[in-house]
């Protein structure tokens, strides 16, 4: 047993057999592979790590990793339902590796290929806890020119879509270890200016005084937290985005009030009113009759307390959920149903008219893009096969298929599912080539319709 397997086996300890199934299968395909010369193992186990507040199914997915890429079919003796084969099968398509070492690929390409292409948001999770594995290991891996790729796309493509979708803990996660590696000297710099001037020691009475008011007036709240500004959110407001000047974050101290109806939530505001004196110059922000537009719903208030601001966040449990994990809000509690719900439902669709991302076929959720040999980029139907390119080029393609070259290498098997911006040429043979069987190596409906024509 390597030495690194002992630190995580707590994952799957308390989980059932599928995840443990999901374990010995990963074990056994990546124990013997590197990536970016990690041991592959290691590597998945850390991203496995990052999601282990979520839903069963996303931890398999985790654990599996990218099976498909390896040929592991995930039916008959390495059984799961179909659920788990979708967002394995969203993870290969979206060739996450490949986008984000090719610099020919813009960073407001890859956050579209990401809206665009998701529909089981579980498999943006995964892309999410690759990005801080990455990071994790970003000092073992030798390939320069990634590892400044790799820190461009997560400042510019991966956290501004964390944000989109209101995924607040990943994004958090990601700033604070892209900026420790980017800005080490600004980060100690900003760590020890917010300890300065914000005694950490502060938090917990500060805390105590709001929570003892509470119980007085007999408005526990079911749940509450604290905490502390974290040094990635602070320099993101002051350095990357310049929203506001360097003494003018208040929010530094956080209480955050969970209660069970709006009801209660809004007569905590209006006795927090009354006890307490409001932080000068700031006002009540009340997104819950205003909610931001990734469904983001919490009452802000900021009282002062031994002069020093502190901001109290006044929200119901669905509200909280929402804002800890956004869309995937429904996929942290374990054993949940992982079912999108209309409000996700709108979310998706603000975020692809947002992104100027429209469906090419109504018939058809989620797109991937390919290349033909003169870079004409070409949307096709994700799940499409390289047959199905070939009827989209012309049916004489498909007629006379005899095998593709895709980038650099041949592929004779008409099935293959094609992945984002791989480059594809159609290579024609002399004899036609089609026959009745080719139905199974088709998922487009209209080219099914063709063939049909054809045979």
């Amino acid at each position: 047993m390597f030495i690194y397997q002992k630190e995580y086996l707590k994952i799957i300890q308390e989980y059932t057999s599928n995840i443990y199934k999901a374990y010995k299968i990963s074990k056994k395909i990546y124990s013997s592979k590197k990536i970016f010369g990690i041991n592959q193992f290691r590597y998945v186990l850390k991203i496995t790590e990052y999601l282990t507040d979520y839903d069963e199914n996303i931890i398999i997915c985790a654990l599996l990793y990218n099976p498909y890429q390896y040929n592991i079919c995930l039916k008959k003796e390495n059984y799961f339902p179909k659920d788990i084969r979708k967002i394995c099968k969203d993870y290969y398509f979206f060739n996450f590796i490949y986008l984000i070492s090719n610099k020919d690929i813009s960073f407001d390409e890859i956050k579209e290929i990401i809206i665009k292409s998701f529909f089981k948001i579980e498999a943006v999770l995964v892309v999410f806890a690759e990005c801080l594995a990455i990071l994790y290991f970003i000092d073992k891996i030798k390939i320069n020119y990634f590892k400044k790729r790799f820190l461009d796309v997560i400042e510019f493509s991966i956290i501004p879509l964390t944000n989109q979708l209101g995924l607040y803990n990943f994004k958090d996660l990601l700033l604070n270890k892209l900026i420790y590696i980017k800005s080490k000297n600004k980060f100690e710099e900003t760590k020890k200016y917010l300890l300065d001037k914000y005694p950490i020691e502060n938090l917990k009475p500060f805390k105590d005084i709001i929570i003892d008011f509470l119980k007085k007036e007999n408005l526990k709240p079911i749940r509450y937290s604290y905490r502390y500004k974290s040094v990635g959110s602070f320099y993101e407001k002051i350095y990357l985005s310049r929203k506001i000047s360097i003494d003018k974050v208040f929010d530094v101290y956080a209480i955050r009030l969970i209660y069970d109806t709006k009801k209660y939530c809004y007569l905590v505001l209006n006795k927090i009113k009354k006890k307490f004196k409001e932080f000068p110059n700031s006002k009540v922000n009340d997104f819950i009759k205003n909610p931001k537009e990734n469904g983001y719903q919490s009452i802000h208030i900021r009282i002062e307390i031994n002069n020093y601001p502190i901001e109290i966040q006044i929200r119901t449990i669905e509200m909280n959920n929402t804002a800890e994990f956004g869309i995937a809000a429904h996929f942290h509690y374990k054993h949940i149903s992982s079912k999108i719900d209309l409000k996700d439902k709108k979310l998706i669709n603000f975020l692809k008219n947002k992104n100027n991302i429209s469906k090419r076929d109504k018939n058809y959720n989620d797109y991937i893009s390919v290349f033909t040999p003169s870079r004409e980029k070409i949307d096709i139907p994700k799940k499409s096969t390289i047959l199905d390119f070939a009827f989209y080029l012309h049916s004489d393609f498909a007629k006379y298929f005899s095998y593709a070259i895709i980038d650099s290498e041949k592929i004779f098997n008409k099935n293959y599912l094609l992945k984002n911006y791989q480059t594809i040429k159609i290579i024609k043979s002399n004899k036609f080539s089609l026959c009745k069987q080719d139905i199974d190596n088709l998922f487009v409906d209209k080219n099914i319709r063709e063939l049909k024509k054809l045979v």
